[in-house]
């Protein structure tokens, strides 16, 4: 039976890693593999947040601790863009890891029929669409933001409100990063 990893990433406290990890652990079954690693990671991938567990990831890779590495979706690498995409694509497969997704079965098909290269574009095509998405989002949030301030109505969480993580007190629109 060969082994697998499941990368589990959630990037709000909306979203529930649980979600993820019990639709990846069921396609596990099967799919006749066995489920031996879990990371999960509960930080945005638009600011590399998810690096150290990422980190760990290719050094577990590397002792062969999996076969392979299922997600659910490739944006659930990282939101860097194509080039970040095919980099955790390429060094896993670079240590004989598969990468397995459930929303894009086809880059496993065509990677089995028509070879590496073509298998490439389409990691890299999925990396594009998750940083526009991601910009997409941000752009939304921003204008919503800026909406509220013109309108005189009241931006960000209301006072005495507790976060459930410390945050930095650097503000959204002073945030360099956010005009990415």
């Amino acid at each position: 039976m060969k082994r697998a990893a499941l990368w589990v990433r959630v990037s709000t406290a909306d979203q529930v890693a649980e979600t993820q990890t019990q639709l990846l652990t069921e396609w596990a079954e099967k799919r006749g593999l066995e489920v031996v690693q879990l990371y999960t990671v509960e930080k945005s991938a638009w600011r590399g947040d998810h690096h150290p567990m990422l980190r760990q990831l290719y050094a577990d890779a590397s002792h062969g601790d999996f076969d392979a590495v299922m997600v659910q979706g490739l944006d659930r690498l990282g939101r860097e863009g194509p080039g970040a995409t095919l980099t955790v694509w390429k060094t896993l497969l670079g240590y004989g890891v598969q990468v397995l997704s459930f929303r894009e079965p086809f880059v496993e098909s065509v990677q089995s029929v028509a070879g590496e290269s073509l298998a490439e574009l389409l990691v890299m095509i999925s990396g594009w669409i998750a940083a526009q998405e991601s910009e997409l989002i941000s752009q939304r949030t921003k204008a919503g933001i800026d909406r509220r301030r013109k309108s005189g109505q009241a931006v960000g969480r209301q006072r005495g409100a507790k976060d459930k993580k410390p945050r930095r007190n650097n503000g959204y629109f002073r945030n360099q990063n956010a005009a990415r």
